[in-house]
Order: structure tokens, then C-alpha cells, then sequence
């Protein structure tokens, strides 16, 4: 066999590169070969970012399908509301009735929701509020963002009454 020069002979260095010795080095079908744990740090400072990612996307899916509920919540308080012609009270009680129920069949805590009935001659309105606590507060709180309180969900319905 024949010697390098740093004096190791040339079947203990891997084909692809005279930097590398075949003991740690891997290679790809794709014709790159891979030296040491490189792979395996790039790995490990990639995941934590990817999934704080994903939670992010799972986050906002969750507060935009609460925000659906609040508004469809609101809507049917409302639409329930202007088709009753009993007294203001009855009006009242009904969009609210309508608002709560809504709510309650999509799983929303009824101790963090809020609904409130204007009832006038000619409109009724219904306002729903629903706090709702983010499970990435920690992390927006860590990054220098804003309090870890309750992030408040607020729809407002007004229609007119028939």
C-alpha cells in the first residue's frame, strides 16, 4: 500500500474526501457523504424552532375556531332575538338563551364567556365576549412580548327586528 504523506495509507481514508476518515464517515445515496454528528446538531438546533411553529399554527386554529363561536354565537342571539314580538325582556332572554347555547355546544368554559342583549324598537344587538387563555403565553412572554392574561374574543350582531 501506498503512504500519504501525514503517514496513514490511502485504504484508511474514505474515497470521497482526504479530509475524512472512514471510521466517522457516512455517505448519502445522493453522492454527499456526512462527517461526525453534524447531521445530528443540525437536527437538534432546527427542531425546537419547527416546533414552536407548529404550535404557533395549532394556536391560531384554536382562537380562530373560538372566534368562529363567538361570532356564530352572537349572530344566532341576535337572529333569535328579532323574531320574537314579546316584550323587551323576552327578547332579551331569548338572544341571550340563543347566545349561551350556541356557545356551550362548541365546548367554549360558560365561567369565561360574557353576553350582552341591547334591545331597542327597531334592533336587537348581542355582544359575546369569551376569554380565552393561549397556551403559548409562556413562549410570546419569553420572547419579550406582551402579559400572559386572558386574550378576549369579542363579536357584536345587531339586526333589525321584524
Amino acid at each position: 500500500m501506498r503512504r500519504k504523506s501525514d503517514g496513514r495509507r490511502k485504504s484508511d481514508r474514505c474515497h470521497k474526501s482526504d479530509r475524512c476518515h472512514k471510521s466517522d464517515c457516512r455517505h448519502k445515496s445522493d453522492g454527499h457523504h456526512s462527517c461526525g454528528g453534524q447531521d445530528l446538531i443540525e437536527f437538534a438546533l432546527v427542531t425546537p424552532l419547527l416546533l414552536v411553529i407548529v404550535l404557533v399554527f395549532v394556536e391560531l386554529a384554536v382562537v380562530v375556531f373560538q372566534y368562529n363561536t363567538v361570532a356564530s354565537a352572537a349572530r344566532q342571539g341576535a337572529r333569535h332575538g328579532i323574531v320574537v314580538q314579546d316584550s323587551d325582556a323576552q327578547v332579551r332572554a331569548v338572544a341571550l338563551a340563543a347566545a349561551e347555547e350556541m356557545a356551550a355546544a362548541a365546548n367554549l368554559d360558560p365561567a369565561r364567556l360574557d353576553v350582552e342583549a341591547t334591545v331597542d324598537a327597531e334592533r336587537v344587538a348581542v355582544r359575546v365576549e369569551y376569554e380565552t387563555q393561549l397556551i403559548t403565553a409562556p413562549v410570546i412572554q419569553a420572547i419579550g412580548g406582551g402579559s400572559s392574561g386572558p386574550f378576549v374574543l369579542v363579536a357584536t350582531s345587531s339586526m333589525i327586528r321584524e
